[in-house]
């Protein structure tokens, strides 16, 4: 099978074996299943079928054994002066820089070398598949894909792709999110008539930037991939309205591409007969003529609300909003109860990939319009609620569903940005409650050169971040001065193209400090993310002198691939200890910065999962008390060989089921 495949898979916790070459020996069999359990903590849900290809499909994905940090472990920085640590980092990158630095040893000390076996562990069942069953799953998982109303991160781009190459798709199905036909031009070209020009120059933009003017590296594949699909493209695609930049932009693009002038103007813009619209007839009219446009209306709302001068304008405005998109109105939801009257917006968008963050100055926050006040964003917020919860109970049935309380936790996954996937990797915003005293985080990596591991500590969300008392940073750069006393430490700056960077965190020694937020994060030095096999994630710890790798007790890892240098993992709620999914690619440096932070603290939000899976899955169904009476189980755990069980970490199902009519 595909590589790509098997690890999606894997992620899934299904094992795929060619055949049944079941493992003979008795006493061979329980040797593997005790390897699984005491080394990863795993239980196969049908342990006769276990063999050594399972053993060592479960260490490519969980990895028994990952290079050594600077310091072996972060608690040993805990016995170096601070001059010490810098000594030796400096004198390190002098005599080692270029090469596969490790630590030059210079001051000796008797370090209590007490790494006892920990007692945490993270159980996880996996199943053994073969050849059909596996079929059925890669053929449910493309139908997901293809119902998916937003675009793909990488990996699912990836994916979809190879599913399509093995014969997963069939061309006479739809497909819900137009972005998502650009990447199977390339096989089906003919798809090129179901997007239409505004598609198009979307693509190209993506693909080249405004600002390259649509022109490309002959010596890139991507470049010269993206623009024969914009030339196979260009005879297919349909007409549609155009604003002034797309109409612009179209032109452009087609002159650079073919050497044809464009002819396209936006005589025909939706936004244009808008303003027209509202300008005569007034907000309520302008609603009903968006609301015959699409998604616009949503798209419009705070613009035309703003403008409403009576409560009952508001009403009949909102009267207008249709549920058949709620993914739309649920994205609505979260930027409406954001948006504070006579306080600075922060933007969030996306450019080339990343994640970039905007706040207004303050002469744009006094002068704009679109701003609603507290008691207008109360009635949209119910409103945009009411008819959230009025689709799903009009969708159809899944039957008798049991759904346990942890997908109170799990957020809708919404989100763009996902580029990580691995080990029970939720939907970005989803929160995970843990128990440990302490964390240990870890980033290992084998190609690159020069990854690098940060943490940022906040007191509270969206400060200004300005000074040390509201932000501390835990990075190459400042490990070896300690910043945040014992309660934070770094196995120092691993600089070669395999190695590995620890953070430990005393969860009370921080929050004694006043410490509220910790996020995650990781720098390409020299490259952009996209190179070789980079692993970030997190470990619950009780005893924080266990060994510094232990993959028996991974909370979650995620593999991260990025064409670009800044990613985000995850978030820690310190006082509710609870770990927070980011999973989003960002515009940095080599540490953190404030856009950087401000992008990623959202999902901190403690109205993020105002709207949560158990939310939409309650009216999916007829709740069950057991899982025995459920003919669909949502459950992390829960394993039947009769029974759908859907996992918190099975994205792609997830989807499937907020996409339901």
């Amino acid at each position: 099978m595909n590589e790509v495949l098997q690890t999606l898979l894997l992620e899934k916790r299904l094992i795929f074996v060619a055949d049944h070459k079941r493992e003979e020996d008795e006493k061979k069999r329980a040797y593997f299943n005790s390897y699984l359990l005491i080394n990863f903590g795993i239980e196969l849900e049908n342990p006769e079928e276990v063999s050594q290809d399972v053993l060592i499909q479960i260490d490519g994905l969980l990895h028994l054994n990952v290079p050594k940090s600077f310091y072996e472990s972060p608690q040993d920085t805990k016995y170096f002066s601070c001059e010490e640590l810098l000594i030796e980092q400096i004198v390190s990158y002098w005599l080692g820089y270029g090469t596969d630095i490790k630590r030059i040893e210079l001051f000796k000390k008797a370090l209590p070398k007490k790494f006892v076996v920990g007692d945490e562990i993270k159980l996880r069942h996996f199943r053994v598949i073969f050849e059909e069953e596996a079929k059925k799953v890669l053929a449910e998982t493309m139908n997901n894909y293809l119902d998916y109303r937003r675009p793909f991160s990488e990996e699912e781009k990836e994916r979809f792709i190879v599913l399509a190459h093995e014969g997963y798709f069939d061309i006479s199905k739809d497909i819900a999110c137009k972005d998502n036909i650009f990447p199977l031009l390339p096989l089906y070209p003919e798809l090129a008539a179901r997007i239409d020009k505004k598609d198009l120059v979307k693509f190209s933009l993506d693909s080249f930037g405004e600002r390259r003017e649509f022109r490309f590296d002959k010596s890139n594949e991507e470049d010269r991939e993206a623009k024969r699909i914009i030339l196979a493209a260009l005879p297919l695609v349909k007409d549609c309205p155009l604003s002034k930049r797309q109409a612009k932009l179209f032109n452009k693009m087609k002159k650079e591409m073919t050497g044809v002038k464009g002819k396209e103007d936006n005589s025909e813009s939706v936004y244009k007969k808008m303003l027209f619209t509202l300008k005569n007839g007034g907000p309520v009219i302008a609603a009903e003529y968006l609301a015959k446009q699409g998604s616009l209306l949503e798209r419009n709302l705070v613009f035309l609300l703003s403008r409403c001068e009576k409560d009952y304008e508001i009403k009949l405005v909102l009267e207008q909003l249709s549920s058949k998109n709620p993914a739309v109105l649920m994205q609505l939801y979260y930027t409406i109860l954001s948006d504070k009257a006579g306080k600075p917006r922060t933007f969030i968008y996306r450019s080339n990939g990343r994640n970039v963050s905007y706040t207004e100055d303050e002469e744009e926050t006094e002068y704009r319009k679109s701003t609603l006040t507290s008691k207008q964003r109360e009635i949209v917020a119910r409103v945009l609620l009411s008819r959230i919860h009025e689709h799903y109970m009009g969708a159809e049935s899944l039957g008798k569903i049991y759904v346990s309380e942890e997908f109170k936790k799990i957020a809708v996954p919404l989100s763009t940005e996902a580029t990580g996937k691995g080990v029970d990797v939720l939907p970005s915003g989803s929160r995970i409650k843990f128990d440990g005293n302490f964390i240990r985080i870890f980033c290992h990596w084998n190609g690159p050169r020069d990854i690098d591991a940060s943490l940022a500590c906040l007191k509270e969300l969206n400060g200004d971040y300005s000074d040390n008392d509201s932000l501390q940073v835990l990075s190459w750069q400042t490990y070896y001065y300690k910043p945040l006393n014992n309660a934070a430490l770094c196995s120092g700056d691993d600089t070669s193209d395999n190695g590995a960077e620890y953070q430990d965190i005393d969860i009370k020694g921080l929050m004694e400090d006043g410490w509220r937020y910790v996020i995650s994060g990781i720098n390409g030095y020299w490259d952009d993310l996209s190179i070789g096999t980079i692993i970030q994630g997190i470990q619950i710890k009780n005893e924080i002198n266990t060994k510094p790798w232990d993959p028996k007790n991974i909370e979650f890892q995620m593999s991260v691939k990025a064409d670009a240098r800044s990613f985000v993992g995850f978030a820690v709620d310190l006082e509710a200890r609870e770990i927070v999914m980011v999973n989003a690619i960002t515009k940095g440096g080599n540490i953190f910065n404030v856009q950087q932070l401000k992008a990623c603290s959202r999902y901190l939000s403690k109205h993020f999962l105002d709207i949560n899976m158990y939310d939409i899955l309650r009216y999916s169904g007829q709740l069950v008390a057991t899982p025995e009476e459920a003919d669909i189980v949502f459950d992390r755990e829960y394993s039947s060989k009769d029974k759908k069980v859907v996992r918190p970490f099975d994205v792609d199902s997830l989807i499937a089921i907020v996409n339901r009519k």
